[in-house]
C-alpha cells in the first residue's frame, strides 16, 4: 500500500514558506482554545475544548492578523513579520517578510495558487487541486485539525504575569507522551481583559519559537481584490503541474538533476510499484513500494533543501558513514539522510532496524 503525496513532500520540506506556515496554523490552533476556554482551560477535557472551537468557528467567515515571530536555531537568530487574510470558503493571502528569505507572497482565489518569492525572483503557480483545497479550508479556518492538536496537549494555568503593561494569565502546554509529533513545550501569555494572546514561546531542544501578534481581528470585511494576483514586471512565472508524472527507473534517471538511488534490499515480499516525478519549486521522485499486508514503503528523493526546518522530535542515527534523522512514531519509521548530493527520506512500517537495513543499502 503506497502513502500519499502531500504527506511525503511534507516531510521533506516543500519550501520555507510551508515550514513558516505550519508553525504559524499550529500555533493559532492552540491559540483559539485559549481564548475560547479562557482561564478555566485547565478544567475542560480535550473533547469540551474541541467543542467550544468548533461551534466558535462556524461563526467566523474570514479573519486578518499580524505577527512578529522569531525563530531561534543552530546559534542563529531570525524575525519574520507575517500578514494573513482568510475569506471563506476558500480564500487566502498571506505575506510574509524576513532578512533571510525576504518578501514572500502567497495568494490563493480558490481556483489557483500563486507564491512569489522576491529572492529567487520568481512566481510559482499552479490549479488547487480538491485534496488541497480541502486542507486550505481547514487549516485557515480551523476545523477539522482541532482534534487532532488539542488531544496532544495538557494545558494548564500557571500564573499571572504583565505583558506589554497588561496583565495576563500564563499557559503551559505540555505534549502528552502519545502525541504524534510534537512541537515542544508551549507557553502563551493571554490578556485578562480581551482574551487576547499578547505573546506565545514554543522551546524544544533544538529551536524557540516566540510569536506576538500586533492584531487579530475575525469577521472583517475583506475586499476580493485582496486574493487576486499579478506577477511584478520581469519576475519570470513558473506553471507548476502538481499531478505527478509516472517514470521507469531508467527514466527517472535520466531526467533528474541528481543521482538516483535505489535499495539491493528489501523485506520479502516488497517489489517496486511505480516511480513518480513531483515538480514543485524543484524536482523530487517518489518510489512506492508493494508491500504484503498492510506494510508500507515510500522512498523520496532530491536535491537536499537549503530552507529544511530541523524536526524536534527527530533522533540522530548513522546509515552507513552518513549522518541522518529517524522518527518513529505510531508505528511509523522515518528515516532522512544527504547521500552523495541527494536527499533520501524513507517512511514505511516496518520496524528501525529493517528501516536502517533498506536505508544502508542505498545504491
Amino acid at each position: 500500500m503506497a502513502t500519499s503525496a502531500p504527506f511525503h513532500l511534507a516531510e521533506s520540506g516543500v519550501s520555507a514558506l510551508g515550514n513558516m506556515m505550519k508553525k504559524m496554523l499550529t500555533t493559532a490552533i492552540l491559540i483559539l482554545a485559549v481564548v475560547l476556554t479562557g482561564c478555566q482551560a485547565n478544567l475542560l477535557s480535550a473533547d469540551q475544548i474541541a467543542a467550544k472551537m468548533k461551534a466558535a468557528n462556524e461563526k467566523i467567515n474570514s479573519y486578518e492578523s499580524k505577527m512578529e515571530m522569531t525563530v531561534k536555531m543552530g546559534g542563529q537568530t531570525q524575525t519574520t513579520i507575517i500578514k494573513q487574510w482568510m475569506k471563506r470558503p476558500d480564500l487566502m493571502r498571506v505575506e510574509a517578510e524576513s532578512s533571510e528569505d525576504g518578501k514572500i507572497l502567497s495568494v490563493s482565489d480558490g481556483k489557483r495558487l500563486w507564491t512569489y518569492m522576491e529572492k529567487k525572483n520568481q512566481v510559482m503557480v499552479f490549479d488547487v487541486p480538491g485534496e488541497i483545497k480541502k486542507q486550505q479550508e481547514e487549516m485557515g479556518f480551523l476545523t477539522e485539525m482541532v482534534d487532532r492538536f488539542l488531544k496532544e496537549f495538557e494545558i494548564e494555568v500557571v500564573g499571572q504575569e504583565k505583558v506589554a503593561g497588561r496583565d495576563c494569565y500564563i499557559l503551559n502546554l505540555t505534549p502528552k507522551q502519545d502525541a504524534e509529533f510534537p512541537l515542544g513545550k508551549i507557553k502563551l501569555w493571554v490578556d485578562r481583559e480581551s482574551w487576547m494572546p499578547l505573546k506565545q514561546e514554543i522551546k524544544n531542544d533544538q529551536m524557540q519559537v516566540t510569536m506576538t501578534y500586533k492584531e487579530i481581528r475575525y469577521n472583517v470585511d475583506l475586499d476580493d481584490n485582496l486574493f487576486k494576483f499579478e506577477a511584478p514586471p520581469g519576475v519570470k512565472v513558473k506553471e507548476v503541474n502538481l499531478e505527478p508524472k509516472k517514470l521507469t527507473l531508467e527514466e527517472a534517471r535520466k531526467t533528474a538533476d541528481f543521482q538516483v538511488f535505489e535499495p539491493t534490499y528489501l523485506p520479502e515480499g516488497v517489489t517496486l510499484q511505480d516511480i513518480r516525478q513531483f515538480e514543485f519549486d524543484q524536482t523530487s521522485l517518489m518510489l512506492n513500494y508493494r508491500a504484503p499486508g498492510e506494510q508500507n514503503l515510500t522512498i523520496m528523493e532530491s536535491k537536499p533543501r537549503k530552507d529544511e526546518m530541523a524536526q524536534p522530535w527527530a533522533e540522530k542515527i548513522m546509515i552507513g558513514s552518513y549522518e541522518g534523522q529517524v522518527i518513529t512514531r505510531n508505528n511509523f519509521t522515518i528515516l532522512s539522510w544527504v547521500q552523495d548530493g541527494t536527499q533520501i527520506v524513507i517512511t514505511g512500517t516496518y520496524d528501525k532496524e529493517t528501516m536502517v537495513k533498506i536505508a544502508e543499502s542505498m545504491k
